[in-house]
C-alpha cells in the first residue's frame, strides 16, 4: 500500500517565520484527512502560527475550527525534524461570565479517530509565558498535541513546551462516540513549562511513556479518569474498564508542582527506572491511587512530601502494590505513605529499597510510614535500609514517631531483614522508636512478625524496637520488645 506525500510548503507555509502559516497548515491537515492519511512533511524552519481560538458560548469545548485536525486517518506519518511551530502567545485573556477565558491556544496536532499514527521531530512552542490574563483565569485552554479516540499512536523525538494547558493530552473524544485510546507510545521527548500538565492521560489502554524529560510545569504526568465539564466521571466511554496497562519508564520528572499522579480508575500501572525530584510540593508529589501498581528501580526525592499510595479498588483481592529496588530521599516528609482509601490492600511488598532521611532539623513525621485504617493482608517490608540522621531527632520529646509505623488494623504483616541506622547517640529518653504503634488501645487482628532486623547506632541506644509486635531480633534487644 502506497501513501501520498503532503508537503506543507506546497500549501503556502513560510519556513522563515516571517509570514503567518496558519492557513497553510490548516489546508494541509484538511487535505491529509480527506485522503484518509498519508505522509505529512514539514521541512526544517520556523513556522509562525498567528491565530488563537475564540471561545463560544459555554467556553472551551476542547476543539475548535482553528485547530489542525487529522481525522479518520488509517496510516498517518507526520514528520518535522528541524521544524519549529511558533504559536501565538502574546495575548490577553479576558474572563467570561461562565468563568472560562475568552481565547484558547490553537492545537497544531489534533488526532482523532485515527489508527497507525507516528508524529515525530517537531518542536512546538505554545508561548504561554507571554500570556497576560484577568484575575480568575486558572487554565487558559489549549493542548500542543491531542490524541482522541485513536489507536497505535507514537509520539517521539519531540520538544513540546509552553502549552496553554497540557503538552500532550490523550483521551476519549470530547463529543459523539467516545472510545478509549489504545496502544499509545510517547518516547524520547522533552516536554516542559506547560500551564497544567506535561502529559495528561485519561481513558487509555496500553500506554507507554519512556525516555522523556518532563519538567517545569503544573503537573508532570497526570493520569486520571475522564470528566466532562460540570459532570461526574463519564460512564459512556467504551469499552468498560478501559484504563489499564500503563508503563512509565526511564523518565526524568522534576520541578513540577505535582510530579506524578495516577488516578482511581486505572490499574496495572508500572513506574520503572525513573528519576523523580520533588522541589515544589510539600504534600504528595507522587500519588498512586490505583490497584495493581508497581514502583521499581526508581530514585525519588520526596523533599518535604511523600509517595502517597492510596489504593482505592474495592474488589476483594484486587489491590496489589509492589515497591522494589528504589532509592527514596526526604528532607522532612514521610518518604512513603500507604493507606487504602476504599476497600483494602490485599498484598503490599516493599523490598530492597533505601530510605534516606536528609532532615537538617527535628521532625515529628514518620519515615517511612505504612498505615492502613482497614485490614491489610500480606504486608511485607523486607531487606530495606533506612537511615535517620541525628539532626532529625528532637531533644525535647522523649518518644519519636519517626520510623516504620504500622497501625493497629493491619492483618498478617511481616517485617524482616531490614537495617535501621542512625548517627545519633541515644539514651533512655531520646531514641528512634521503630514499629511504633500510634494507638495502644487496639492491637493487630493478627500478630505482626518482625524478625532479623538490625538496629545500628554509635552507642546501640539510638534506635530501639518500640511496639507491641513479636520480634525475633538477636541484637541489641534479645528480649524482642520494649514497652
Amino acid at each position: 500500500m502506497s501513501f501520498e506525500n503532503f508537503n506543507v510548503l506546497d500549501f503556502g507555509a513560510d519556513p522563515t517565520g516571517n509570514d503567518n502559516s496558519w492557513q497553510a497548515f490548516k489546508d494541509w491537515s484538511i487535505a491529509i484527512s480527506k485522503a484518509g492519511g498519508g505522509i505529512g512533511l514539514v521541512p526544517s524552519g520556523t513556522y509562525k502560527i498567528d491565530k488563537v481560538a475564540v471561545a463560544g458560548p459555554g467556553g472551551w469545548t476542547g476543539i475548535g475550527p482553528e485547530d489542525f485536525k487529522f481525522e479518520g486517518c488509517e496510516g498517518l506519518w507526520l514528520v518535522g525534524y528541524g521544524a519549529k511551530l511558533n504559536l501565538t502567545g502574546n495575548v490577553h485573556l479576558a474572563l467570561l461570565p461562565d468563568g472560562s477565558p475568552d481565547q484558547h491556544m490553537v492545537c497544531p496536532f489534533f488526532i482523532q479517530d485515527c489508527a497507525n499514527v507516528c508524529l515525530e521531530g517537531f518542536e512546538i512552542n505554545g508561548n504561554a509565558d507571554k500570556l497576560t490574563q484577568d484575575a480568575g483565569v486558572s487554565e487558559p485552554g489549549g493542548h500542543c498535541v491531542t490524541i482522541s479516540n485513536s489507536t497505535h499512536v507514537t509520539i517521539r523525538q519531540m520538544q513540546i513546551h509552553h502549552g496553554w494547558t497540557d503538552g500532550i493530552s490523550v483521551r476519549a473524544a470530547f463529543e459523539g462516540t467516545r472510545l478509549a485510546c489504545r496502544n499509545i507510545t510517547i518516547e524520547n521527548c522533552e516536554i516542559y513549562a506547560h500551564v497544567r500538565a506535561c502529559i495528561a492521560v485519561h481513558e487509555t489502554r496500553h500506554m507507554r511513556i519512556s525516555d522523556c524529560r518532563i519538567y517545569d510545569s503544573g503537573m508532570g504526568i497526570d493520569i486520571e479518569p475522564d470528566t466532562r465539564i460540570g459532570t461526574e466521571i463519564d460512564k459512556d466511554i467504551r469499552p468498560p474498564g478501559s484504563s489499564r496497562f500503563t508503563i512509565i519508564e526511564n523518565c526524568e520528572i522534576y520541578n513540577n508542582e505535582k510530579p506524578l499522579s495516577v488516578g482511581v480508575r486505572y490499574s496495572q500501572v508500572r513506574v520503572q527506572g525513573c528519576f523523580i525530584d520533588n522541589q515544589r510540593n510539600d504534600q504528595q508529589p507522587v500519588i498512586l491511587s490505583v490497584p495493581h501498581c508497581a514502583l521499581l528501580d526508581c530514585e525519588i526525592n520526596t523533599g518535604t512530601g511523600r509517595i502517597d499510595v492510596a489504593i482505592t479498588g474495592a474488589d476483594p483481592g484486587g489491590n496489589v502494590f509492589t515497591m522494589e529496588r528504589c532509592l527514596i530521599r526526604a528532607t522532612s516528609g514521610e518518604g512513603l505513605f500507604i493507606v487504602p482509601a476504599v476497600g483494602r490492600i490485599t498484598q503490599a511488598l516493599i523490598a530492597n529499597c533505601r530510605f534516606i532521611c536528609e532532615a537538617t532539623s527535628p521532625t515529628d513525621k514518620g519515615f517511612p510510614v505504612v498505615e492502613t485504617g482497614r485490614d491489610m493482608l500480606m504486608l511485607t517490608f523486607r531487606d530495606n535500609y533506612i537511615f535517620i540522621p541525628s539532626a532529625s531527632y528532637s531533644k525535647e520529646e522523649p518518644q519519636q514517631t519517626i520510623g516504620f509505623k504500622v497501625c493497629s488494623t493491619v492483618a498478617a504483616s511481616l517485617a524482616e531483614n531490614n537495617v535501621w541506622e542512625t548517627d545519633y547517640d541515644g539514651d533512655d529518653t531520646h531514641y528512634l522508636g521503630v514499629y511504633y504503634h500510634t494507638d495502644f488501645s487496639e492491637y493487630p487482628k493478627y500478630p505482626i512478625l518482625v524478625r532479623n532486623d538490625r538496629f545500628i547506632s554509635p552507642n546501640n541506644k539510638g534506635i530501639i524496637p518500640f511496639d507491641a509486635t513479636d520480634h525475633d531480633n538477636q541484637f541489641p534487644f534479645s528480649s524482642g520488645r520494649k514497652s
